[in-house]
């Protein structure tokens, strides 16, 4: 059954993302050439206005993300596209004013709205809208809408480099700031459209109902200390020392102790249906464990168990928000890879992409050249996003993440190989590490969802996750810059050469050598288990 809204959200959604990264992928694409046309900093600076836009993203990821778990969605891409607005302005003005620093830390407004952006990709996956099996293919359907923002953010900035040449717009590329003011516009009124936020009000508001409603009828149908539950006919009886959580599909149930020979038959019968014992506490374990082998895609519940992510019950006393965000991406192996993964395919990607229209112009490219290579590179970031969802399906998150690290490898050893004499080489090496970035993006993305078991604290773990990631990239950078600058293109070039195999061998490590590991111990696990089972 479709859920309420489900097509029209993802829509907006799509086209909220799409227009932030329209004036993102402009910003790109003309912050090198625009800094150059100062005539007051060197080559070694031409990076950090980017920097400072990841900077941007890294301070805003915590603050939006508790924004959104406060006010909602919509809130937060109003915040963001606000910030969005200001900082075209502000950038117009240092351009203007010919002040580097202003033009600079006013990008960091710019990172603001490109988190707001991002958001998309975890609003997609809302349960109000999205069902667990479609999570990764609404991933890449958000990230559908800048496939035309790739497309128009160049000719957005190629648009104002020279027009005009006198007036007060005569500094290279000011109108092109002005120009960005029209995204973040249409954003502010496609998020007014969002229903996201009432669906989930909706949806929490009916949950709670439900809970009062179960409680009610377990305390009037307690006889003789044996809570009976059933939610409809022929749903078997379950004693109040037993603790069913609202996850059918990954059913586990405590034993509390209260012995007597009625719950003994009921607890026996358990037993037998659920087929495990470990210390009283039965667990079931459903067909997502089948479906996790096939696509990588692991349940909140189960990688919470056998990860030894943050699983807190009844008896043990409650988990900071914080110590669990950390446990979710540090302790969790799907949690890791997914810090891992997003954090190499975006710091190689702005490695790689960011120096390119400064390099690509010292190659002797023309601007019609350097502007088609940006282009090549950022359609193909976003425009597998039409198949991606479906080949993580296929053969799975973390064979989808390999090959981007595969891909993301490839496009670094093509760059590097560049000269004046074939244009089809940068060209190629970019499209590439688009390719490789969507991969392990979405696969990222994806993975780190799944691997959220407590849904109240899932804000907590998205806000340190994208701190990580961003500020990693934003000093990764700002190195590529200095590198460029002092040591020369080879050298910044084999910055993203090191990123990409790292990344390549974390991936090869947890799909080739953890699952052993993983299961090595769940078989001791069990193994002990039976052995105090049977010493009863």
């Amino acid at each position: 059954m479709a859920l309420p809204g489900k097509w029209r959200n993802l829509a907006l959604l799509s086209l909220i993302n799409g227009f932030v990264f329209t004036a993102i992928i402009a910003n790109v694409t003309m912050t090198a050439r625009a800094v150059i046309g100062l005539d007051t900093v060197s080559l070694s600076y031409i990076t950090i206005p980017i920097a400072f836009t990841f900077l941007g993203q890294c301070g805003s990821c915590i603050p939006l993300n508790m924004l959104t778990k406060r006010k909602g969605f919509k809130a937060a891409f109003l915040v963001g596209n606000s910030c969005g607005l200001a900082s075209s302005l502000l950038m117009f003005t240092g351009l203007e004013s010919r002040t580097f620093w202003l033009f600079a830390f006013s990008a960091m407004l710019l990172g603001v709205s490109a988190t707001a952006g991002l958001l998309t990709r975890f609003a997609a996956q809302s349960p109000c809208i999205c069902e667990s099996e479609f999570r990764s293919t609404a991933v890449s359907l958000t990230i559908l809408g800048p496939v035309v923002g790739a497309a128009a953010g160049p000719w957005i900035a190629a648009g104002g480099r020279d027009i005009p040449v006198t007036g007060p717009l005569a500094r290279p590329y000011a109108l092109s700031y002005l120009l960005l003011t029209i995204p973040f516009v249409m954003n502010l009124i496609l998020a007014s459209f969002l229903t996201i936020d009432d669906l989930a009000r909706v949806a929490a508001e009916a949950s709670q109902d439900a809970a009062a409603s179960k409680t009610e009828m377990k305390m009037k149908s307690q006889v003789g200390g044996v809570a009976v539950e059933g939610e409809g006919e022929g749903e078997e009886a379950v004693p109040s020392g037993v603790v069913v959580p609202e996850d059918a599909d990954h059913l586990q149930v405590e034993n509390v102790g209260r012995g007597g020979k009625e719950e003994g038959e009921h607890m026996e019968r358990n037993r037998r249906s659920l087929g495990a014992v470990e210390e009283g506490t039965l667990v079931r374990r459903s067909s997502a464990e089948t479906r996790e082998k096939k696509t990588g895609e692991v349940h909140p519940s189960h990688s919470a168990a056998t990860a030894a992510a943050p699983h807190s019950s009844s008896s043990s006393a409650p988990q900071s928000p914080w110590k669990y965000a950390h446990d979710v991406l540090f302790i969790n192996p799907a949690g890791r890879l997914a810090i891992v993964a997003g954090t190499v395919g975006y710091a190689a990607m702005t490695v790689g992409m960011a120096p390119a229209p400064a390099d690509m112009a010292n190659l002797g490219y023309s601007d019609l050249a350097i502007t088609g290579a940006l282009q090549s590179h950022f359609v193909l970031m976003f425009l597998p996003g039409f198949f991606t969802g479906f080949l993580a399906k296929s053969i799975g998150l973390r064979v989808t993440i390999l090959l981007g690290d595969f891909a993301t490898l490839f496009g670094f050893l093509l760059l590097m190989t560049a000269d004046p004499l074939s244009l089809w080489v940068p060209w190629l090496g970019l499209a590439v590490l688009g390719v490789g970035w969507n991969w392990m993006f979405v696969g990222a993305s994806a993975l780190v969802v799944g691997a959220v078991s407590e849904r109240d604290k899932i804000f907590h773990v998205l806000g340190l996750n994208d701190t990580i990631l961003f500020f990693s990239t934003a000093c990764l950078g700002v190195s590529a810059g200095i590198l460029l600058g002092n040591s020369g293109r080879l050298a910044q070039l084999s910055l993203g050469l090191a990123l990409a195999s790292l990344g390549l061998l974390y991936s090869l490590f947890d799909l080739l050598v953890l699952p052993s590991f993983i299961r090595a111990k769940e078989e001791a696990a069990q193994g002990s288990s039976s052995v105090r089972v049977s010493s009863k």
